[in-house]
């Protein structure tokens, strides 16, 4: 058993010790995909994952009866839960995990305290006390009873609750005349929903590092897509899930398929609903590969998330110790944050499979804080003349195609964009489905001098306070823009399509 150990732990450390030609196609797939996973990890500190689903946790929170309701209006247009089958509600809590939310009961009777009468107690004077503890001489008031009225709700007592509130919610739903709330009220009701959505759009665009761009008709198109379509789709998924698994119950030996049903449809629901809002949310062009991979990620972690919370909740100390019946409460503000750290790691690992070629990833090791990244001149003049390339070609350029192009580190190319936009050297278009955020030169690359790029280098580079030789790179940044002070960017790219000479 040693000797199998010890082979065991020599063959993963060769497989992430040894060169990548010495290894074989599975192991090459098996380094590929742990790299993304550490470099997904790496990214989600940097872009501070933890304060986003900290912050998409409470917009949940605020915007969780809006939603809901929103979400009812479009599930009753489609006949409500008696369209889909009566065992709906339990399918939804299963698939959410909200089944797993439950507070233990607490038993706090004598027997379970440990406590027995004690002896009499005999005073000086000879008088005698009652025992400490008696459970036989109580009444309504001993611990037993007491925890009758005071105990925590069981799983069934609280799945109980919420099913009569959604209950009376929808029915409200379905007799409220929408006419008597008022357009300030509706409004407040869309807005309140589409909160949640705008959290989130933001929280995408700092992973995907796109601008903000977009124009506001095309966002409310997006997010109403996107809460409308989303109960639409778990919803069919939920209906052909229960269809299967009911005819699964009445073949023969179809116990195994039953099993296999269940997680499957629950996956590929997840799977589906998290491609729709990568490709829909982010201001940039995701790839469907991207998306794919990255929401695929995404829904097999919250699948295993859903098993690991249910472990926790069965095996931690109970919180109804601490809170009481208000033990819901963190447990499903946890359950909320794990599910939005999830959904943000996928969409990181979709950044990394489009951005990030082959293993380059793995050399990729950004600083710690990265807000204000120094930008390198040499960098910006690169940035510039891919610029200037699209410019001649009547073509724009997106932070992801300029990342690949260039082959700079996403964050140092975004930074330097931002840079040559505020100057006035780049234009943002106007953000459409085919242009999410696309930047364009501002004029020809014959009116723009390399050393005004160079300066623009050294007013970004200059906003760092870790420089321990401000004054030396000052004195090589002057010796940089003295020796370019007669070129412009067309003397870096090179005479345009235009100007190349015909025979």
């Amino acid at each position: 058993m040693k000797e199998l150990v010890q082979q065991l732990v020599g063959s993963i450390r060769r497989l992430f010790t040894q060169p990548l030609s010495e290894l074989n196609r599975w192991q090459l797939t098996v380094r590929y995909a742990v790299g993304i996973a550490r470099y997904g990890a790496h990214e989600l500190r940097e872009d501070r994952a933890s304060q986003m689903a900290a912050a998409l946790t409470y917009r949940t929170i605020f915007s969780l009866i809006p939603v809901f309701v929103l979400s009812l209006l479009v599930f009753n247009a489609f006949g409500g839960f008696e369209s889909v089958g009566g065992n709906l509600r339990d399918t939804i809590y299963d698939y959410l995990g909200l089944s797993d939310i439950q507070i233990e009961e607490i038993d706090d009777t004598a027997e379970d305290m440990d406590i027995a009468p004690g002896p009499p107690v005999v005073t000086p004077e000879g008088d005698t006390l009652p025992s400490p503890y008696d459970p036989s001489t109580d009444g309504a008031d001993t611990p037993a009873n007491a925890q009758t009225t005071n105990a925590a709700p069981t799983a069934e007592e609280t799945q109980a609750r919420v099913d009569q509130l959604l209950t009376n919610l929808q029915n409200q739903v379905a007799s409220v005349d929408f006419t008597s709330i008022g357009l300030v009220g509706l409004a407040l009701l869309i807005w309140a929903a589409i909160s949640l959505v705008v959290s989130l759009e933001n929280c995408f665009n700092r992973v995907y590092h796109a601008p903000q761009g977009r124009p506001w008709h095309l966002r409310v198109t997006i997010y109403w897509a996107v809460i409308t379509l989303g109960p639409v789709l778990l919803a069919l998924s939920f209906y052909v899930t229960n269809q299967l698994i009911a005819t699964a119950q009445t073949v023969t030996g179809g116990a195994w398929l039953l099993k296999l049903l269940t997680p499957s449809f629950s996956l590929a629901a997840t799977w589906l609903l998290l491609i729709l809002i990568y490709k829909l949310l982010p201001a940039a062009k995701v790839q469907l590969r991207a998306a794919l991979i990255g929401a695929l990620v995404a829904a097999i972690m919250w699948e295993l998330s859903k098993l690991g919370f249910r472990f926790y909740v069965q095996r931690a100390v109970g919180y109804s110790r601490l809170y009481g019946s208000l033990g819901l409460v963190p447990l499903f503000l946890l359950w909320l944050y794990v599910t939005w750290i999830v959904i943000l790691f996928g969409l990181e690992i979709s950044y990394i499979v489009q951005t990030v070629k082959g293993s380059r990833f793995i050399r990729q090791r950004p600083s710690d804080d990265q807000s204000d990244a120094i930008v390198d001149s040499s960098a910006i003049l690169a940035v510039a003349t891919a610029f200037a390339k699209a410019f001649d070609r009547g073509q724009t350029l997106g932070l992801t195609q300029l990342t690949t192009t260039t082959g700079l580190p996403a964050r140092a190319v975004s930074a330097m964009v931002r840079s040559l936009h505020h100057s006035g050297h780049l234009h943002l278009l106007e953000a459409d489905d085919e242009n999410p955020g696309e930047y364009i030169l501002a004029r020809p690359a014959e009116m723009i001098p390399v050393a005004e790029l160079l300066g623009i280098a050294r007013d970004t580079a200059t906003r760092s306070n870790n420089s321990r030789f401000k004054e030396l790179v000052a004195k090589l940044q002057d010796a940089q823009q003295q020796a370019t002070r007669d070129q412009t960017l067309r003397d870096l790219v090179g005479p345009s399509a235009q100007e190349t000479p015909t025979d």
